[in-house]
């Protein structure tokens, strides 16, 4: 399948973030920018995974620097 800017995803099951090591399975959301050479895309997650993320996730996110409204993926659906 061929993705845009701006598509609707969701990442795919048994997809764990490497910078958190955090399950993202599910998660959706719409894709802002692509990394072709790292093979990547990154997604601005919606309200509904915003709401359903742990608040242990968005805490570390806060302290190692990294934002929780988005993130990195190479499995979408």
């Amino acid at each position: 399948m061929t993705w845009k800017v701006g598509d609707a995803v969701r990442v795919k099951e048994g997809f764990i973030d490497e910078e958190t090591d955090h399950d993202m399975s599910g998660w959706q959301g719409r894709i802002k920018e692509f990394y072709t050479d790292a093979g990547t895309a990154l997604i601005e997650f919606d309200s509904l995974t915003i709401k359903a993320m742990p608040s242990a996730y968005i805490r570390r996110c806060e302290e190692e620097g990294y934002s929780w409204k988005v993130g990195m993926s190479t499995d979408l659906s």
